[in-house]
């Protein structure tokens, strides 16, 4: 970790305000969220977030009793609505070109699948 100290007299509109020192400190770090998508360090996207986000969603859904029962379009009308914009979201972004991103994406879409049916 280093410390950058910055010091100087600031002023207002012509006026003296305050001398003022102000301390950063910078940290390094492995990943960062932002904004709901997981970049590393050495700038790849996470999709184990994504997914697991998803599967968790999923399983909420598939535990309710209330949506279990449910014929298939209010099944597939609850993926829609509450999985698939975790799916979705940003993946412009963090586009999952890696084999095993796309087979983890892929688990989730199957598990979909054999809920609705």
């Amino acid at each position: 970790m280093q410390d950058k100290v910055f010091s100087g007299v600031f002023t207002q509109y012509g006026h003296r305000v305050s001398r003022v020192r102000v301390s950063m400190v910078s940290n390094v770090v492995n990943s960062h969220s932002y904004l709901g998508v997981t970049v590393s360090s050495d700038l790849r996207w996470r999709v184990n977030n994504v997914s697991a986000k998803a599967s968790k969603t999923l399983n909420f859904i598939r535990h309710t009793r209330n949506v279990y029962c449910c014929p298939s379009d209010t099944k597939a009308t609850a993926y829609i609505s509450l999985v698939r914009p975790h799916l979705e979201y940003a993946a412009t972004a963090w586009d999952a070109h890696l084999v095993g991103d796309c087979k983890q994406l892929e688990k989730v879409h199957q598990r979909v699948a054999h809920f609705v049916k």
